[in-house]
């Protein structure tokens, strides 16, 4: 891990688009529309592509966004991890107190914002994770999440903490013995 004092930490969590002046270098930016522009252009195609449900676009739309000054002011960063534990990650003690290294993680975020961390541990999936990032009710969201196009369509992800690589395994011996002298 980084040290306590190192705000530039290097974490695959989400947070809604805050910036407003930040485009992306492929839109030129025009009188400081284009995250509009282009967050209703996305939002429509999600709509239409039915990649989004009504309900969480509504809360998208009317939620009020929450960039880094304001979590300061506010003094509580709110983090959305999954209701269920994920050993690796992040899991429940018989305390009720949760722990882990995404936990720890969260902790070293909110002290380098010098504001306290609350976590948001009710969302059901990891999807329920990013849609309580992208309505609102939390500032980031920490669960091994993964970017699919759903998720891209509702949040920003940062710089991955982690890499998963999924692999095959399988038995030597039986692919060779079924093979019977031929290359598998």
């Amino acid at each position: 891990m980084t040290d306590e004092n190192d705000a530039d930490l290097s974490v695959r969590v989400t947070m809604a688009d805050s910036h407003p002046g930040r485009c992306s270098k492929s839109i030129r930016r025009s009188g400081g529309v284009c995250r509009l522009r282009v967050w209703a252009v996305g939002l429509a195609t999600a709509l239409v592509c039915g990649w989004i449900s009504d309900g969480v676009a509504q809360r998208a739309i009317d939620k009020q966004d929450r960039d880094i000054h304001s979590i300061r002011a506010d003094g509580t960063l709110r983090v959305a991890i999954t209701r269920f534990d994920l050993p690796a990650f992040h899991y429940r003690r018989i305390d009720k107190s949760t722990v882990g290294p995404e936990i720890d993680l969260a902790k070293q975020i909110a002290n380098a914002l010098q504001v306290n961390m609350v976590l948001v541990d009710d969302p059901p999936s990891f999807d329920a994770v990013v849609e309580g990032v992208a309505d609102g009710r939390a500032d980031i969201g920490i669960s091994k999440l993964s970017q699919t196009y759903y998720r891209l369509m509702i949040v920003r992800f940062s710089q991955p903490y982690l890499t998963l690589r999924h692999g095959l395994l399988f038995d030597r011996a039986k692919v060779a013995q079924s093979a019977a002298g031929r290359p598998p």
